[in-house]
C-alpha cells in the first residue's frame, strides 16, 4: 500500500500539470475571440452603412424621374400659354407652371441631400473597409498563432497522459477517477500527510483510531473533513499525540467511509 501513496504523490503532480495545460488550451483563445467578436461587429456596421447607401441611391432614382415629370410637366404648361386666349385659363395655367416649378425645386433639394448623405456614407464605408481589413489581417494571424500554441500544448498534454496512464498501473480505476476530481476541486492537492492527529489539508483534527488505521496503511483513507487522500508522516514531537490502536468507549471510531474500500465517501460534492 506504501507503494500507492508513492505512486498518489507522483500523480498529483501529473495531474496538476495535465490540467493547468488544460487550462492555457482552454483559456487561449480568449483573445482571438474577442478579435472576431470585434470583427463581426464591424461587419455588421459595414452592412448596415452599405444598404443604407443602396437605399438612398435607390432615392435619387425615384427624385430623378420626378423632378424629369416636373420639368416635362412644366414645359409642356409653358407651351400651352402661347395658345391660350381668354384670361381664366391664362391664371390656371399659370398657378400650374407654378406648382411645377415647386415640384422641381422640391425634388431638386432632395437630391442635393441625397447626393450629400451618399457621399458622407462612402466615407464611412471607405473606414470601415480599412477597419475590417485591418481586422480581419489581426483574426488572421491571431488564428495561425493559436494553432500553433495549442498544437505544442495539445503534445505536451498527451505527455502527460502518457505519464499518468504508466503511473496509474496497479491503482484501481475507481480511485483514481476520484484522486483526480479531488486534485481538480482542491488546489491541486489531492495527497495530503497527517501530523500528529492534524490533516494538512484542512487542519481540521482527526479521531485518534481513525489516525491510527491510516498510519496502518492497510487501506487508502479519505479525509473526513476535506475528501483528500491521507498518508501518515513522522514529525517531531507529533507522535506524542497519537497511541497504539485501543478503543476508548468516549473515543468515536473512523467512519468506514473514510476508506477506499467503502462506496460513497465523497457525497456529492465530487
Amino acid at each position: 500500500m506504501k507503494d500507492s501513496f508513492v505512486k498518489l504523490q507522483q500523480l498529483q503532480g501529473v495531474f496538476t500539470r495535465k490540467y493547468e495545460i488544460e487550462d492555457k488550451i482552454r483559456l487561449v483563445p480568449r483573445d482571438l475571440e474577442e478579435k472576431k467578436a470585434a470583427l463581426e461587429a464591424t461587419n455588421r456596421r459595414y452592412l448596415e452603412l452599405c444598404n443604407r447607401e443602396n437605399q438612398l441611391k435607390q432615392q435619387m432614382e425615384d427624385l430623378k424621374l420626378q423632378n424629369a415629370d416636373a420639368e416635362a410637366r412644366r414645359e409642356e404648361l409653358e407651351k400651352s400659354v402661347e395658345k391660350l386666349s381668354l384670361s381664366r385659363e391664362y391664371d390656371t395655367v399659370k398657378k400650374e407652371i407654378e406648382l411645377a416649378k415647386a415640384e422641381e425645386q422640391r425634388t431638386r433639394n432632395f437630391l442635393i441631400d441625397r447626393q450629400k448623405k451618399i457621399e458622407e456614407l462612402q466615407s464611412d464605408i471607405a473606414e470601415k473597409e480599412e477597419v475590417r481589413r485591418r481586422q480581419t489581417e489581426e483574426v488572421n494571424s491571431e488564428t495561425a498563432k493559436i494553432d500553433e500554441i495549442i498544437s505544442a500544448l495539445q503534445k505536451d498534454l498527451n505527455a502527460v497522459n502518457a505519464e499518468i496512464s504508466g503511473l496509474s498501473e496497479g491503482i484501481p480505476e475507481s480511485l483514481l477517477f476520484k484522486f483526480a476530481r479531488i486534485i481538480r476541486n482542491k488546489d491541486n492537492l489531492g495527497i495530503v500527510a497527517i501530523h500528529g492527529t492534524v490533516c494538512e489539508g484542512c487542519h481540521m483534527t482527526l479521531p485518534l483510531q481513525f489516525v491510527n488505521n491510516v498510519r496502518s496503511e492497510d487501506d487508502v483513507y479519505f479525509c473526513p473533513y476535506c475528501s483528500r487522500v491521507l498518508f501518515y508522516e513522522e514529525v517531531a514531537g507529533a507522535e506524542k499525540q497519537t497511541f497504539e490502536p485501543k478503543q476508548h468507549d468516549d473515543e468515536p471510531s473512523a467512519p468506514s467511509e473514510y476508506s477506499i474500500a467503502s462506496e460513497g465517501e465523497f457525497g456529492d460534492d465530487f
